[in-house]
């Protein structure tokens, strides 16, 4: 059975989804909000869809970090993951970097 939802302002309602999915709601938004980027990126180059991706999910991680709404694991693999798509931008000889 689920807890009954206790919702005193705008924060503790979007957390509410978190508590229910045992704290895999907002992670999966992040991985949603990175494939999505991804996909609609590949009309450039992979590298550069994968770097702005990387990038626009290590800020939105951030922010929900800040939130109190991730964990530090996620912002630690977005932060990974930007790192890693800066590097491919670098080694693709990509003006963008």
């Amino acid at each position: 059975m689920y807890p009954a939802p206790n919702v005193t302002s705008v924060t503790s309602f979007l957390f509410y989804p978190n508590i229910v999915t045992g704290g895999w709601f907002w992670t999966m938004i992040l991985a949603a909000i990175f494939i999505v980027l991804f996909i609609v990126g590949k009309i450039f180059t992979t590298e550069r869809a994968f770097a702005v991706a990387s990038f626009v999910t290590l800020l939105a991680a951030v922010i929900l970090r800040a939130i109190d709404f991730i964990g530090d694991m996620p912002v630690f693999i977005s932060v990974a993951l930007a790192i890693f798509g800066m590097i491919a931008l670098r080694v693709a000889g990509s003006k963008d970097f």
